[in-house]
C-alpha cells in the first residue's frame, strides 16, 4: 500500500501501484477463498531486476502472491531477455498442468531494457506465434501460444525503450 502518508495525503510509488493492481486481480480472478479452488485465472509472479527469478510459480494462491510481492524490492539492472527467457521456462515446465487454458504474459516495467531489445522481441514473437525455438509445446507436440501485454509506466523512458515496449505489445 502506499510507501508515505502525512496529512491525509498519501504518495504511491511506481512500485506501490504496481504491487496493488496485481494484488487486486489475483483475488479478484484466482478462485473463492478459503481455498481458492478453480480460478478463472492462475497466477505466476517472475521478477527481473537482475536475472529473472520466479518468485511464485503459477498456481500460487492469491495469498502466496501477495506473499511473494511484499518480498520484493525493485532495484538492480532491468534484463528484458532475461525475464522473458526465465518466463518461457516457467510456462514450459507448468504447460502439462493443465495445457488446455489459454496462457498470458503481463510484462510491466518502469526501465529500459540493459541489453537491447532484439532478444526479447524475439522471445515474444515465438511464443505468440508458436514458431522458432522459443515456442510452447506439451509433450504431445500441440504447440501453445502466449499472448503478451505489457505495460510500461514512469516518465524516464527514452525513446529506445519506448520503442522497445511497442514493438513487445506489437508482437
Amino acid at each position: 500500500y502506499p510507501a508515505t502518508c502525512k496529512a491525509g495525503f498519501c504518495h504511491y510509488t511506481r512500485w506501490d501501484v504496481a504491487q496493488n493492481t496485481l494484488k487486486e486481480l489475483a483475488y479478484q480472478y484466482g478462485g473463492k477463498a478459503p481455498a481458492f479452488s478453480n480460478p478463472a485465472l492462475r497466477f505466476g509472479l517472475l521478477t527481473f531486476n537482475n536475472d529473472g527469478v520466479v518468485n511464485a510459480g503459477i498456481v500460487s494462491s492469491p495469498p502466496s502472491l501477495k506473499s511473494a510481492l511484499s518480498t520484493i524490492v525493485p532495484g538492480g539492472g532491468t534484463r528484458y531477455t532475461s525475464a522473458f527467457l526465465a518466463a518461457r521456462q516457467h510456462l514450459q515446465a507448468v504447460l502439462g498442468l493443465d495445457g488446455k487454458r489459454s496462457s498470458y504474459l503481463l510484462f510491466i516495467t518502469d526501465g529500459k531494457p540493459n541489453e537491447g531489445c532484439a532478444g526479447a522481441l524475439q522471445i515474444v514473437k515465438e511464443l505468440n506465434t508458436g514458431t522458432g525455438a522459443y515456442r510452447l509445446q506439451t509433450p504431445d507436440g500441440t504447440i501453445h501460444r502466449v499472448r503478451t501485454y505489457v505495460i510500461g509506466f514512469g516518465s524516464s523512458l527514452d525513446g529506445s525503450a519506448k520503442s522497445c515496449l511497442n514493438q513487445l505489445a506489437a508482437a
